[in-house]
């Protein structure tokens, strides 16, 4: 029987998958919806299949589909952390 794993997200994950979605909501409500989709169905993903590409020495990453977009996530026994949800191209602070 697989792991359901429990998914916790910090302020800024929940902060950076809302001002997304609101950036895309400015250009058109259904790529909104496209981003949001994405995101949820690799985070149902990681709930059962936990272990990805390490990061580093505690967090993981694990890109989205459609978009340029990786999430960055911790695990700690039966529950994942999602630590940030962002753009590659803009931000490379965890790529070091």
């Amino acid at each position: 029987m697989l792991t359901k794993y429990k998914v916790l997200f910090t302020h800024k994950a929940k902060l950076s998958i809302e001002s997304q979605k609101e950036f895309y909501l400015n250009i058109n409500k259904s790529v909104a919806k496209n981003f949001v989709n994405d995101v949820n169905s690799r985070i149902e993903s990681l709930r059962y299949f936990p272990v990805k590409s390490k990061l580093n020495k505690t967090q993981m990453y694990f890109p989205l589909r459609k978009f340029p977009f990786i999430i960055i996530y911790e695990l700690n026994n039966t529950t994942i952390r999602i630590i940030d949800v962002f753009h590659t191209s803009l931000n490379e602070k965890y790529l070091d």
